[in-house]
């Protein structure tokens, strides 16, 4: 080992000049962390280093052992504070050279030797420590993330393996929208993802070497293997690419261990994802069932189409049958469940998208509607969950749910139940072992048939799910085996997969046949099965299985396929600071009693659990309410809010003990300046987090509720100590570059009996003039996206809203108009109120008449319905031209949404100033109460100019 810094800095230096020379001619980059040294000279390195500091010796002679020491503390970066590490591990640091001289090295080091030059968001955000982290090239705390999007996505790279790394990386920062944000910011750096990926998954070997340093790739790799379920992760990713490499892109059916058969091949078929929903029926009393669709991820159509891709990434959609729109990529996640609470139409996609996509509405409506009506059988099995049966056809003994959205007549062989969504009714059928005439009669009904004598069902490996009939999935890679059996003598089988037939002369054997089909393509194969009876007088008998290849979904703890619990959360993907502020809406569905545990794991930035919070323990079913009361009552306790501050992200557990566990991630986006805050008896002390590492310092501010337009500046040494706001509290805002953070603190203070308890909001510094019109809408716009903490924050936050709302209305309608509202809420809100009222929009007395007439109506219709209607009216009643009209109602729609002004809504306002009756005319629909009108008189007013 060396002795000194200076034989340090002379062999690092020739390593990485012999290093740049290598890749320069490609224009491939050298990163710090490729330094070549081993474990003890890493720790010898250190040393020297911080003795060097006690020193006093200066540090930049030796600026690039720095920059090597800096890419190793990035190297174990776990998500936290970066410079808290940094000191610890380096004494004095700080005595010697500041933060910025860091970024300065990093600059020579570029010059140099090639150096890579971090890009992207989050560099530009933590342009000091994206220079040591980025330079580590794969921190320990992204190594399990990394090998986990490998896994979940291995069939799709093992497709891609041969692109170039850009494209590779940015398959994968594309697919992995929804991670977390500090794997989300080291995806942005896409040619380096894109190398490591083709690294750790055995691609090019030499453009591998070339980009890089064998020793620091050995070094990943092994620091990654040493967790257990990374090494598996890594593992089964290196095979599919293995295997893509065996078999190509190609899919040949193949059937084994068959003896006596004459095979013919068929051509290569390529199929398209399976997309088809499915239907179960989850039990919750002795007489009542819940429906339950199941969805498959689109994830499949994401890897086929990058334009299907960003269109599920940036679409939100809706399930037929369930109420609530849900976010967008929610398909793109993984599959998912939806408790059904009306029966969907058959005959429509189950999936709308709120946008139209003309290729995958084509699919939906092809493969993506439930299976057709009026009639749907369900099979109930040993764990008590009813599944499907597509074919419609039972077997003797065996327990069956019987739905039908037609009225079923009374029958000897069932009993009626009760299924918790609307538009269907059920029974419940108990087959005999034998049945008499009049029971098959009574099947044939209701359109169900009996099973003959042959079976075709799965053996061996476990399919991932079989209906007891007719239909079968398997996982991409695994070999489905299937047993064909009849019982009665049986001279041959034709069995046909696909286009692939296959001829088996058994000889009057009666035992069972296997079938092995190695290799399947993903996608939906059909099985057909003709058997000959020895006895030539007998007919020939048809089996049908439909093999169903899914791509393969990685096993987590807790959230495999248990079918005792059902959980719908809203929204979709929640994040952890949603859930902190009670804004998320479970629900979990299982046998009726049982108890479910609920409670919420922190996690750091490398998913190590810091801290676990038990919510409740209920019994089933978990209904929103009751869900919503527990909740309320675990955010009302005292909790360590700093853990939850230190944390990066979460996970919502619901255990049922042997029903299964249930977990849910909870992302969080931590930004450069945030505030933190505690809260105690006496208040809630802020404190500001300042990660942010620009030449100019954040601009910090409060609102006083008191007196929500005047800002108060406050020092930043303050925030970042700490400090408790004055009064009532109101609104803290830091802004830093493009970056603004916005958090409304109520305190305890109570000014003036239970009224103080409330706030009055002071507009007086405001002036009222056209030109305050942006100042106001952006505070608008402040205030109500802001987070809240504190007591009674949300009802304070809504009073200084609606009196800046109520402000800038008033420069829009008028001083009148605002006193026209104000009377008419402080009204009886009878008829004659609401012609008063009426009358305050200034239009023709027929137009009013019409609006007051018809305001139930409007308020219930659609938005864009009731603006066509409202133009229609306008424009016979030739209130002012059509695009005026137009833009009048876009501006009243803005009044009543809020937002940050813009010149589209200058424009708008000052083109709409002739028709402000209709503006007026919008704001009371908004507000009025329908009460019963008398005709219309006879007489029409003429128009107002």
């Amino acid at each position: 080992m060396l002795s000194n810094l200076a034989d340090w800095n002379a062999r690092l230096q020739a390593h990485f000049r012999t290093l740049a020379e290598m890749r320069r001619a490609r224009g491939l980059p050298v990163f710090a962390l490729e330094h070549g040294l081993n474990a003890s000279e890493r720790q010898g390195l250190a040393q020297q280093l911080n003795a060097a500091l006690a020193r006093g010796e200066r540090t930049s002679k030796y600026w690039l052992l720095w920059i090597v020491y800096s890419a190793e503390q990035g190297y174990d970066y776990d998500g936290e504070e970066f410079w808290e590490t940094f000191e610890r591990r380096t004494p004095r640091w700080t005595q010697h050279f500041y933060r910025r001289s860091l970024r300065t090295w990093f600059g020579k080091f570029h010059d140099l030797f090639e150096g890579f030059n971090p890009t992207g968001p989050w560099a530009s955000w933590f342009s000091i420590i994206a220079c040591p982290i980025t330079h580590a090239l794969l921190p320990r705390d992204l190594q399990l993330q990394l090998a986990r999007a490998l896994y979940d996505w291995r069939h799709a790279l093992a497709k891609r393996i041969d692109s170039p790394p850009a494209d590779l990386g940015h398959f994968l920062a594309t697919a992995n929208y929804d991670a977390s944000s500090r794997f989300r910011n080291f995806l942005q750096q896409e040619e380096i993802v894109g190398r490591i990926v083709i690294a750790l998954l055995g691609g090019r070997t030499e453009d591998v070497e070339r980009f890089i340093h064998p020793d620091t790739l050995e070094r990943i790799v092994t620091d990654l293997e040493k967790v257990g379920s990374g090494r598996a992760w890594l593992q089964d990713a290196r095979n599919a690419v293995e295997r893509a490499r065996l078999h190509g892109t190609s899919s040949v059916h193949q059937i084994g261990n068959l003896a006596g058969m004459d095979r013919r091949d068929p051509p290569v078929q390529e199929r398209k994802p399976e997309i088809r929903p499915a239907l179960t029926l989850r039990r919750v009393s002795a007489d009542e069932w819940t429906p339950v669709v199941e969805l498959p991820s689109l994830r499949p159509l994401a890897e086929i189409s990058s334009d299907l891709g960003r269109f599920l990434r940036q679409t939100r959609c809706r399930v037929a049958g369930s109420p609530g729109a849900l976010p967008a990529g929610w398909l793109l996640q993984s599959d998912q469940r939806r408790v059904l609470s009306s029966w969907p139409p058959s005959n429509e996609p189950i999936v709308k998208f709120d946008k139209e996509q003309p290729v995958l509405e084509h699919l939906l409506r092809v493969d993506g509607c439930i299976t057709p009506g009026p009639a749907w059988l369900f099979r109930v099995g040993s764990d008590g969950l009813a599944r499907e049966i597509i074919s419609r056809v039972v077997r003797l003994g065996s327990r069956y749910i019987y739905v039908s959205s037609d009225p079923i007549a009374a029958t000897p062989l069932g009993e009626a139940v009760r299924i918790t969504a609307t538009g269907v009714s059920a029974l419940a059928l108990d087959l005999p072992a034998v049945l008499a005439p009049a029971q098959v009669d009574a099947l044939r009904a209701l359109r169900l048939g009996v099973a003959k004598n042959v079976r075709l069902a799965p053996v061996g490996l476990d399919a991932r799910r079989w209906d007891g009939e007719g239909f079968a999935e398997w996982m991409d890679g695994e070999t489905p085996c299937v047993s064909l059996l009849a019982d009665f003598a049986v001279e041959s089988y034709c069995v046909r997969l696909d286009a692939e037939f296959v001829h088996v002369d058994v000889g009057g054997r009666s035992d069972p046949i296997l079938l092995r089909f190695p290799h399947l393509s993903v996608g939906l194969h059909a099985l057909t099965v003709e058997v000959r009876p020895v006895d030539k007088t007998a007919s020939v008998i048809s089996g049908l299985l439909q093999i169903s290849m899914r791509h393969a979904r990685p096993w987590i703890a807790g959230t495999a396929a248990h079918t005792g619990l059902v959980t719908t959360i809203e929204p979709e993907v929640p994040s952890l600071d949603q859930l902190w502020e009670g804004d998320v809406k479970l629900q979990v569905f299982g046998p009726a009693d049982h108890h479910v545990r609920m409670s919420v794991d922190l996690l750091d930035a490398a998913g190590t659990k810091i801290g676990t919070e038990p919510i409740a323990d209920l019994p089933l079913p978990v209904t929103v309410d009751r869900w919503e009361r527990a909740l309320s009552t675990f955010l009302s306790k005292e909790k360590d809010p700093w853990a939850f501050l230190r944390a990066a992200a979460g996970r919502l557990v619901v255990e049922g003990d042997q029903l299964g566990v249930r977990e849910i991630g909870l992302q969080r986006d931590v930004a450069p300046v945030r505030w933190a805050w505690h809260k105690a008896g006496h208040g809630t002390t802020l404190r500001l987090v300042d990660d942010h590492e620009g030449d100019d310092p954040p601009a910090l501010s409060f609102y006083p509720f008191s007196h929500p337009a005047r800002p108060e500046p406050i020092s930043l040494k303050r925030a970042v100590e700490g400090f408790l706001p004055e009064n009532q509290g109101g609104l803290c805002v830091v802004a830093c570059g493009e970056i603004e953070q916005a958090l409304i603190v109520s305190m305890p203070a109570v000014v003036g009996g239970l009224q103080g308890l409330l706030v009055k909001p002071s507009l007086e510094n405001l002036p009222y003039s056209p030109s305050t019109m942006p100042q106001i809408a952006d505070l608008i716009s402040l205030w109500s996206m802001a987070r809240l903490v504190g007591p009674l924050a949300g009802n304070r936050r809504d009073r200084v809203a609606t009196a800046l709302r109520d402000a800038l209305r008033e420069l829009v309608c008028g001083a009148d108009w605002i006193d026209a509202e104000d009377e008419y809420v402080a009204s009886r809100k009878g008829a004659t109120d609401l012609k008063r009222f009426v009358r305050a929009t200034g239009a023709p007395a027929a137009f009013n008449f019409v609006v007051a007439r018809d305001v139930g109506r409007l308020q219930t219709i659609p938005p864009t319905e009731r603006t066509k209607d409202l133009i229609a009216l306008a424009q016979r009643y030739k209130i002012a031209s059509r695009e005026a009209c137009s833009h009048a109602l876009h501006v009243a729609s803005w009044l009543e949404r809020g937002g940050r002004w813009s010149e589209i809504i200058a424009e708008r306002i000052t083109s709409s100033k002739e028709a402000v009756s209709l503006t007026r005319a919008a704001r009371f629909i908004s507000v009025a109460t329908s009460v019963p009108f008398e005709e219309q008189p006879a007489v029409q007013q003429v128009a107002r100019r």
